[in-house]
């Protein structure tokens, strides 16, 4: 029996104090939302970016003394969070749910239906919009996500450029060596990519099997199917059946470390699915994982594995 790894690859983020106006998405996922609305201070919550946008307003909107107590609302800075991908953000849609991408997500080719919302914050007092997701911030999409928002509100916009996860003790944590990307209305910030897959020397690669680590290897392999989820819902999701050929490679892009647990839950969007069908001396089992952000893949019983980026140009050819 192999025992699980503990994920060392994130670092502990305080609670966001007084003074901070923040505003988590309610949209459903695997309970990342709730976690990270527990951890900041009287977080406001939000089913669409007309929401998010009201939510802050009711507080800078009464800004007027900064040295009266009462008048705290307003000094500090915005906080939003919710799932993300490069260069996205959904403000309601949640992990999987249905995503009506006039309402419920900002992104850029969608600017027209959220920057009318945005705008109203210019002018208000305070001084920085950061977003607590992941990866919003990352490449060259998370970029001009953060130059566009940053434009339509008059002041600087930072997000994570990698994963970030909350537990229910309440904290934040961020992946090591991410950071925040930050924007400014007139300055377009030079893309910074995502930290590198923190891949380990794999000698086997195992899956859980209720609780027990099997080694798995490429002739076991009877049938490898990958799904790949759309953000907008009029595509839905589609499927690739990979030939039996492939499947050694595609064992060690989507495993490419050893499984490791996590105290939390991610703030990404599943991007897609895979089912692993492996035939044993006296049985054939299927595995299936979660895929996130085309970074980290996981299993029903809380196990993850990093990566290959290699895999990116797989999934976006389904």
């Amino acid at each position: 029996m192999k025992t699980k790894g503990q994920n060392k690859h994130f670092y502990s983020l305080m609670d966001k104090g007084i003074g901070d106006q923040n505003t988590v998405s309610s949209g459903p996922d695997n309970g990342a939302n709730n976690n990270m609305g527990r951890a900041f201070w009287q977080c406001m919550r939000h089913s669409t970016t007309e929401m998010a946008v009201n939510n802050w307003l009711s507080r800078v909107n009464k800004a007027i003394n900064p040295k009266d107590e009462i008048e705290l609302f307003g000094n500090g800075n915005l906080n939003i969070g919710g799932h993300g991908n490069e260069g996205f953000l959904e403000t309601g849609s949640g992990q999987t749910g249905a995503q009506d991408w006039k309402t419920n997500y900002i992104t850029t080719w969608n600017e027209l239906y959220w920057k009318t919302f945005l705008e109203k914050l210019k002018g208000k007092n305070f001084p920085i919009i950061y977003i607590y997701s992941c990866h919003s911030g990352a490449g060259e999409r998370g970029a001009d996500f953060l130059f566009l928002l940053a434009q339509a509100i008059g002041k600087p916009v930072a997000g994570r450029t990698g994963f970030t996860y909350s537990s229910n003790e309440p904290r934040v944590w961020f992946e090591n060596g991410s950071v925040w990307q930050v924007a400014t209305p007139d300055r377009r910030p030079t893309p910074i990519n995502a930290p590198t897959p923190h891949f380990t020397k794999l000698k086997m690669i195992t899956f859980n099997d209720g609780n027990v680590f099997k080694i798995i290897t490429a002739d076991q392999v009877e049938e490898v199917r990958i799904s790949r989820n759309f953000i907008n819902s009029n595509v839905g999701i589609r499927q690739l059946n990979v030939d039996n050929k492939l499947n050694k490679g595609i064992l060690k892009d989507f495993f490419a470390s050893e499984p490791f647990t996590i105290d939390g839950q991610f703030s990404a969007m599943k991007t897609g699915q895979v089912s692993v069908k492996v035939k044993f001396e006296k049985e054939i089992k299927t595995f299936v994982f979660d895929l996130y952000n085309d970074r980290i893949i996981g299993d029903q019983f809380g196990n993850y594995y990093y990566t290959n980026p290699n895999i990116y140009a797989l999934i976006h050819t389904i």
